[in-house]
């Protein structure tokens, strides 16, 4: 299934099948309508079947219900301008590479996020986020590419006001002031932000990241190390980690999951351990891009 209106769909569509030529019979869809395409992996989707998903991370988040409801087997190729979910699996940013490890036919279990009982795979915000995702239009993502991401944040930093927030992490209540908390369940998000360091994809953990009220100046400073998950002892920042988490804000908030206006505050979190199968490479246990 191939989105055509993702970065890269249209052009990327006629190589992306050829290369596919070799797992057998196929059954080709342009995702024009979700609702279509949905239905579509449910009629044709099963535990020996593999839906392969030519697009962007929204393609993805918008469809893995349909995928995980039928056992159908993943597979991805990064179309899209971010690419986050394909950067945590390691693959690679082309057709023909990631073709490659598609019918390879490499089966790895990965966690899925779910926010309000909707599946997500990379991260859900409220704050900055939502707002980010308001300003993404295809023109921006067109022409900027994976730039339009940092521009795009510039402008809602600007404009955003904090907001006081509760977050219970499997039990343990705490509470801020701020202006974005991501709730991460794979490494990358946002245009290749890092979630955390640490961060796997099937650790069976979530990953809250809590921006308190801060100065834009001291927000900037603070770029690179959000950019690559390095938060450690930072007073600015809250940092929590587990299973399953819950945020509420006094007023209701727009979140965003995985660049998709999808919810809004009471969320509640839960990370599924190892609930997808997907195609992408083997690495280590403890090791790669897992």
């Amino acid at each position: 299934m191939i989105n055509p209106g993702s970065r890269n769909g249209d052009s990327a569509a006629a190589e992306a099948v050829q290369h596919l030529q070799p797992l057998g019979p196929l059954h080709v869809f342009q995702v024009d309508e979700t609702d279509a395409a949905r239905q579509a992996i449910l009629e044709h989707g099963g535990p020996q079947t593999r839906v392969v998903l030519g697009g962007g991370d929204g393609t993805l988040t918008c469809l893995v219900d349909a995928v995980l409801e039928t056992a159908s087997t993943l597979g991805v190729l990064p179309m899209g301008t971010a690419n986050d979910f394909a950067r945590s699996l390691g693959l690679p940013d082309n057709i023909p590479d990631a073709a490659a490890i598609i019918t390879a036919d490499n089966v790895r279990r990965v966690d899925v996020g779910r926010v309000n009982g909707k599946a997500f795979l990379n991260a859900v915000g409220i704050g900055v986020g939502p707002k980010v995702t308001r300003e993404l239009d295809a023109d921006a993502k067109q022409h900027l590419g994976v730039l339009a991401y940092p521009v795009s944040l510039a402008s809602a930093i600007r404009r955003s006001r904090p907001f006081r927030v509760q977050i219970d992490v499997d039990g343990e209540t705490h509470e801020a002031r701020c202006i974005q908390v991501t709730i991460g369940n794979g490494i990358h998000y946002g245009g290749g932000m890092t979630i955390h360091e640490d961060a796997r994809l099937d650790d069976g953990q979530l990953t809250v990241i809590c921006v308190r009220q801060q100065s834009s100046w001291r927000l900037a400073r603070r770029f690179l190390a959000l950019r690559w998950g390095e938060l450690s002892n930072d007073p600015d920042l809250l940092v929590l980690r587990g299973r399953g988490v819950r945020v509420t804000t006094r007023k209701s908030m727009p979140a965003s999951a995985d660049g998709e206006l999808s919810s809004e505050t009471p969320l509640d979190c839960v990370c599924r351990r190892k609930e997808l199968r997907v195609l992408a490479p083997l690495v280590e246990e403890h090791g790669g891009a897992v």
